[in-house]
C-alpha cells in the first residue's frame, strides 16, 4: 500500500512536469510562471558556456574595429566617408574575401566624399551593407513618399520566394507568409541609393531580438517585411564568401515554419521562426581586431586580411554598441556577435536545440518522475537523499558533457525540478507514514 501511494505521488509529479514543460518550452507561454522557468533555464545554459570556456575561433574572420584608438586618431563621430573609402581600397589590395559593415549610411555627407565612398564600394571585394527595419512606433513621423522610396531600395535584397518542403504525407505547405512566426519589420531604413547600387543590392538586416532577460543568444537569420523575407547581414556575407550562385541560395520551410537557409551544399538549420542559436567562441576580443584608423592608413602587416571575412563595426566602450551575451554579462561588442554568427554557420558548429532534444527532455522527466518514483518507494529511507543526490549530479554532469562535446542543449530546470520534488514528496510521505505506524504501534502496546 505504501509503495502504491508513493508511486501515485510520483505519477502526479511526472504529469505535472510534462504539462509545465509543454506549456513553457513547447507552447512558449508568456505567463509569469513560464517566464520564470524559462529564465532559470537560460541561466543554466549561460553557465554551461562559461564552464566550457573559450574555444578556437575561425581564423577566417577579422574585425576592423571602430575602437578607442580610432576615436583618438579620427576624432568625433561621424567620420568622413573618405576613411571608409581608403579602408576598402587597402582591404581589396590585401586580398580581403568579403567586407561587411555593421553600420548603416542613410544620410548624405559632402557630395564628393559620398561619391568616393560609392566608387570604393564598386571597387571593393564583395562588400555587403547593413540595413535596419524599424518598429511601428519609430515610423509614425515618416511620410508616405519617403516610405515608398525606402521600400523601392530594399526590394531587390529579398530572398527569392521561400521554397516549401513536401511533408511526409506528400502535401505542400501553405505560403510561408501565412504561417511565419518570426521577426517582422515595419519599414526599412536603407543606405543611400548610390551605396546600395554600388554593392549591387547585397544588403542584409542587422535586427536582433534578445531573450526575455535581454541577453543575445539567437540570431534572426530572416526578417519579414510585408510578404517578402529578407536575409541577415551575416547570411549575405556568408553567401558572398562562399560564392554561392543565386539558384543555390534560398530559404526553405515546412508546414510548421522555417527549417533552414541553403548555401549550395551547406544547410544552416533554424527554429521555426528563422532563428539560429549562436555558438559563442569566447568573450570579447576572441577574434583579431585591427583599428579602422590603422586600416584606413594602410598601417597593418601585409596578408592580414588575405582571403578573410572582414567585419567593420564599433567596439569602443561607451558608444551604446556593447551588449550582454552568454559568455559575458556586459561589454561584448555587437560586431563580435556577428562574428560568432558567421563562425557558427561557416564551421557548422551548431548548437542543437530541436525536436530531438525536446523528446530527450521529456524522456528525462519520465525517468526522474516514474523511474525514480519506483526507486524512491523501495530504497530504505536512510538512502533516499544520497541516491537522489547522486542521480542529480550524474544528470548535471551529463547535460554539461553533451553541451561541451556535442553542442547539445538539454533542458535542466524541469527534469531537475521533477527529481527534487519527487524526492521531497515521497520522502515526506514515507516519513509521515512511518510516524503514523509508530504511533499506532505505541497505542496498541498501551492498550
Amino acid at each position: 500500500m505504501s509503495n502504491r501511494y508513493s508511486f501515485l505521488i510520483s505519477l502526479f509529479l511526472t504529469l505535472l512536469g510534462l504539462a509545465l514543460y509543454a506549456y513553457t518550452f513547447l507552447a512558449e507561454a508568456r505567463t509569469p510562471l513560464a517566464q520564470f522557468s524559462d529564465s532559470i533555464e537560460l541561466k543554466t545554459y549561460d553557465t554551461r558556456f562559461r564552464l566550457r570556456g573559450p574555444v578556437k575561433p575561425s581564423p577566417e574572420i577579422v574585425i576592423v574595429a571602430i575602437d578607442q584608438k580610432t576615436l583618438d586618431d579620427l576624432g568625433s563621430w561621424p567620420y568622413s566617408r573618405l576613411h571608409y573609402a581608403r579602408m576598402l581600397d587597402y582591404l581589396a589590395a590585401d586580398g580581403a574575401a568579403v567586407v561587411g559593415f555593421d553600420l548603416v549610411f542613410p544620410k548624405e555627407q559632402e557630395a564628393d566624399t559620398d561619391a568616393q565612398f560609392a566608387d570604393a564600394l564598386h571597387r571593393a571585394s564583395n562588400p555587403v551593407l547593413a540595413q535596419f527595419f524599424f518598429n511601428p512606433e519609430e515610423v509614425e513621423h515618416i511620410d508616405e513618399e519617403t516610405r515608398q522610396a525606402y521600400e523601392d531600395l530594399v526590394a531587390l535584397g529579398a530572398f527569392a520566394p521561400a521554397q516549401g518542403l513536401r511533408g511526409a504525407d506528400g502535401t505542400m505547405p501553405p505560403p510561408l507568409a501565412e504561417i511565419y512566426t518570426g521577426l517582422e519589420g515595419y519599414l526599412p531604413q536603407p543606405n543611400l541609393p548610390e551605396f546600395t547600387e554600388a554593392v549591387d543590392y547585397n544588403v542584409g538586416h542587422f535586427n536582433f531580438v534578445t531573450e526575455t532577460d535581454a541577453i543575445f543568444r539567437r540570431a534572426n537569420l530572416v526578417i519579414r517585411y510585408k510578404d517578402d523575407f529578407y536575409p541577415s547581414l551575416d547570411v549575405q556575407m556568408l553567401r558572398r564568401y562562399l560564392d554561392v550562385p543565386e539558384r543555390e541560395f534560398g530559404l526553405f520551410y515546412n508546414k510548421a515554419g522555417v527549417e533552414y537557409v541553403q548555401f549550395g551544399e551547406l544547410r544552416v538549420p533554424t527554429d521555426l521562426a528563422g532563428r539560429m542559436v549562436i555558438n559563442y567562441q569566447g568573450p570579447a576580443y576572441t577574434y583579431r581586431h585591427v583599428s579602422l584608423s590603422d586600416v584606413a592608413a594602410g598601417n597593418f602587416p601585409p596578408g592580414t586580411f588575405s582571403r578573410k571575412i572582414v567585419l567593420v563595426g564599433w567596439t569602443a566602450i561607451g558608444t551604446g554598441t556593447v551588449f550582454p551575451v552568454p559568455v559575458q554579462e556586459a561589454g561584448f561588442p555587437g560586431v563580435e556577435i556577428h562574428a560568432n554568427v558567421l563562425d557558427t554557420m561557416l564551421t557548422q558548429r551548431f548548437i542543437h536545440r530541436g525536436i530531438r532534444e525536446e523528446l530527450i527532455d521529456m524522456g528525462l522527466i519520465l525517468l526522474f518522475g516514474l523511474g525514480m518514483g519506483w526507486v524512491l518507494a523501495r530504497v530504505p529511507l536512510a538512502y533516499l537523499i544520497p541516491v537522489a543526490t547522486l542521480v542529480l549530479a550524474v544528470f548535471l554532469g551529463f547535460t554539461y558533457f553533451v553541451f561541451s562535446h556535442f553542442r547539445v542543449w538539454l533542458n535542466i530546470v524541469l527534469p531537475a525540478a521533477v527529481l527534487v520534488t519527487n524526492l521531497a514528496s515521497v520522502t515526506s510521505f514515507r516519513l509521515l507514514l512511518k510516524e503514523r505506524e509508530k504511533s499506532l504501534s505505541t497505542q496498541n502496546r498501551l492498550n
